[in-house]
Formats: structure tokens, sequence, C-alpha cells
């Protein structure tokens, strides 16, 4: 696939005019390539969100990685291999948590996981493709990536002893849970949780590309070879997913994110069709909600699922 890319820029380069298009595609890869992730457990956090959180945060990831748990192995539709980490507990709830781009299962889930483990549920910490233990060179930042949620749910739902499902996505996975949520059939699935997540993929790029020379430019280019390549639209709108959703959901948004704007969250929440709430945490960053929200948005969380779950 890379050198497919790379050979199309070359015959076909210059359609851009202003920078060489092989920069474009270096930025291209760069979004969309498989690469080395941050790691909370062992990057330096100084200058980073998560360096007031720092010890809580590494703390969190090493007791859940010393939990045992049963690994399980999907093939996707289209070949690739995906893997998450089943941790079965004691009740008939579960909880799959799907994580967002370019970080990984324990960084943005290792507190709610134990949270919700506390409280009984079945976990599912899935690696979403091109990330972690899973398969794939290149993420389709959601399109793709809603067929391989519905694998995990089919999963879930085929545990005899689960009779409530709740989906919980950030970031990207956010996206993904909304992308999917008018495709889930399955009636144990009875609520989603979407913290901080972008509506379109595009537009989460062009507010994060200003300093990048002609950024017209290089969003075009980027747009157009994602449509060719990975055969994906990423214009296309989470919003119009969440208009024929009726799965009662959650939208979770801190209000200092600088990575996604919270106007997404905002415009997903009023296009939902189905029962909803949103929750602004004061003072959170990109993907800090549960953390920076404390007992109070933690307690919001588990009544909106409960009254859901109970009903």
């Amino acid at each position: 696939m890379v050198i497919r890319i790379i050979i199309w820029v070359l015959v076909g380069g210059g359609i851009f005019f202003a920078l060489p298009s092989t920069v474009y595609t270096v930025m291209f890869l760069g979004v969309f390539h498989r690469g080395k992730r941050f790691l909370i457990e062992s990057d330096n956090l100084k200058n980073t969100q998560y360096y007031p959180l720092a010890e809580k945060l590494k703390e969190d990831i090493l007791q859940v990685k010393a939990l045992p748990y049963k690994g399980v192995e999907f093939t996707a539709s289209d070949g690739v291999g995906l893997f998450g980490r089943y941790y079965e507990n004691t009740s008939d709830r579960a909880v799959i948590l799907v994580h967002g781009y370019q970080s990984n299962a324990f960084n943005n889930f290792s507190g709610v996981l134990k949270d919700f483990f506390k409280k009984g549920y079945s976990v599912l910490l899935i690696d979403q493709r091109a990330h972690g233990q899973s398969g794939g060179r290149f993420t389709r930042v959601g399109h793709y990536e809603k067929d391989d949620l519905l694998l995990w749910i089919d999963y879930i739902a085929g545990q005899k002893q689960i009779k409530d499902i709740v989906i919980y996505g950030i970031s990207m996975g956010a996206a993904t849970v909304g992308y999917a949520s008018e495709h889930i059939k399955s009636e144990k699935v009875k609520a989603l949780v979407m913290e901080a997540g972008f509506n379109t993929f595009y537009e989460m790029l062009s507010d994060n590309f200003d300093k990048v020379i002609m950024k017209k430019y290089a969003l075009s280019y980027i747009y157009l070879t994602a449509k060719w390549f990975l055969k994906i639209d990423i214009k296309k709108s989470v919003e119009d997913s969440l208009k024929n959703s009726r799965i009662p959901t959650l939208f979770l948004h801190g209000d200092t994110d600088k990575e996604v704007k919270i106007e997404h969250t905002k415009r997903s929440f009023l296009a939902c069709a189905s029962k909803k709430q949103m929750i602004t945490v004061e003072g959170a960053g990109h993907t800090l909600c549960y953390h920076i929200g404390g007992e109070t948005v933690q307690q919001k969380i588990h009544s909106f699922l409960d009254g859901c779950i109970e009903n």
C-alpha cells in the first residue's frame, strides 16, 4: 500500500502546485499509518496535559496490566486481525471500551476499567485496527472500525451470563461508536458513552492544522488520498449515524479540550435521535473527563447507565 501511494505521487505529483506532493504524502502517512504510539506508563509526561495526573495514571495502568484476562481474536471482513482483552466478572453487565486515535486502550481506559470492574461489570478492552496487538497498517478513523465494533458486540452478546451491554468510546473511539450506532442490532446494548469524539475527521484535522503551510491544499490532498487508497470519506459526519440511532447516549467533553473542540460533541448531541444527555467537564483536556470530573462526573455517568439498564 505504501509503495503504491509513493508511485502514484511520483507519477501524478504536482497536482496541488505549491508544495511537492511528496511532502503531503509524508503528512498523509503520518496521519494514517501505524507507528510508534505514546505510552503513558513509560514516556516523560512533562509539558503534556497528563503531567498533573502522571502518578495516578501510571498506577492505574500497572494495576490493570496485572489483572488476569482472556485474549480474544477475530478477523475483520477485510482480513485484518483484531485483538481484545476480556476481563470476566460476576454480574450480568458488560462494558466494551473503545480507545482513541494514536493512543492505546491502557492509556485511555485503565482508570475507567478499574471502576467498572469494581461495580461488577465484565470488561472488553479492545485494540482498534492499526493499534496495539491488532493488525492493519492504516487506521480508518472509525469508518472500518465501526464494523469491527459490531464483531466485538456479537462476541459479548454471545456470553450467556451477559444481559446488558454498555459501549464507551473515547476520542476516535467515540467516533467509532457514533458511526456504529445506527447499525447496532443487539437488544442487549442498553447505552453508549461518547467522550470527546470528533464529528468528522476532516474537521478535526483542520482544527489542528493551523500551523501547516498551505493548509487548504494539504487537507485536500489527504482527503482525496484517503478516499482513493483507504476507501474512506473523512468528511462523513458522525451526526448522520446518530440521527438514526435508537440507543440512549451520554456525551462527555472537557471545556479545555484543544485537540477536539467541544463544538463537535455539541453537534453530535443535537443530532442524536435517541434518549441523550451531555456533560461538560470543567477544566478537562482531551480524554480526561473521567479523571478530572472525579466522583461527581463518575456518579453522573453511572446514574445515566443504571437508568438505561433498569428501564
